[in-house]
């Protein structure tokens, strides 16, 4: 797999002198969709920020497509350009991204800056069609809802096309069905060919990464997201599904439950199979 990231040794801190990151190795292919998960003042935003290029760590080294990301690097204009093409960041509060007059200003932004003004309008009005916004698009920002909003923060970063997707809890505040849409919109993402990292508490959220991490400053786990649940969950705050905790539960009750579902179809799977036993 061609290796999009990598992080060596990587140590954060904030000016206060406290550590945020400490000496923390990972690695994101192409193609991947990665959980970053962790409970609060894990470090996980600072990770983010870092691999969007908006700080850069105290020590150790950043890797970008095998080329090493620093300050100096993203000085040159030609090589921020082609980096912030590749790479886009949805913030967890919308409102961070959103400052222009019009919902298709917002989207329209960065393109009018990467591609002739033809190419623009075509790319602003695709996207907010694909995310089925056109009929938002001459609304303020301000006087969406958080969902709507949340979907014009992602087109935002959709508009410029970029082949690696950073999000940080993209499924917080929004309502069941705003939820779903988004989880459908990293699954496509994903058809797609593009690479995802995402920053999230939600373990149905976290079910769609090919891996995860956890950390607490440090990496404390690195694999699978069935595998976290060899780990003392309460620990983490993770926003565990409900039919897990009943699988744990029996589990520790002392029934031979093998697996752990995060989703119902899972735990209908899963029963189907001990019952066919």
């Amino acid at each position: 797999m061609r290796e999009i990231y990598k992080l060596v040794d990587v140590t954060y801190k904030y000016p206060n002198g406290s550590i945020a990151l400490d000496n923390i190795n990972l690695n994101i292919y192409k193609n991947e969709v990665v959980a970053i998960l962790g409970p609060n003042g894990a470090g996980k935003t600072t990770l983010l920020k870092i691999l969007s290029g908006l700080v850069f760590p105290n020590k150790g080294e950043v890797y970008f497509e095998g080329k090493k990301l620093t300050d100096e690097v993203l000085k040159d204009k030609n090589l921020m350009k082609e980096f912030r093409r590749k790479v886009g960041f949805v913030f967890q509060n919308p409102d961070t991204m959103l400052f222009n007059p019009t919902v298709w200003d917002e989207v329209a932004f960065s393109p009018l800056h990467l591609y002739s003004k033809e190419k623009a309008i075509e790319v602003t009005d695709k996207t907010l069609k694909d995310m089925k916004i056109y009929h938002l698009k001459d609304r303020h920002p301000y006087n969406l809802s958080g969902g709507e909003k949340k979907k014009v923060s992602i087109s935002c970063i959709l508009s410029i096309e970029p082949e690696v997707i950073l999000m940080d809890e993209p499924t917080s505040a929004l309502d069941p069905k705003s939820r779903l849409e988004v989880m459908d919109l990293i699954k496509s993402f994903k058809n797609d060919g593009k690479t995802v990292v995402l920053v999230t508490h939600d373990l149905n959220l976290a079910g769609l990464a090919d891996r995860c991490y956890v950390l607490n400053k440090k990496v404390i786990f690195e694999g699978k997201v069935k595998d976290l649940f060899s780990l003392n969950l309460d620990e983490l705050n993770l926003d565990v599904p409900e039919i897990s905790k009943l699988f744990i539960k029996l589990r520790d009750m002392g029934y031979n439950i093998d697996e752990i579902p995060i989703t119902i179809d899972e735990a209908v799977n899963i029963i189907s199979k001990m019952l066919r036993k």
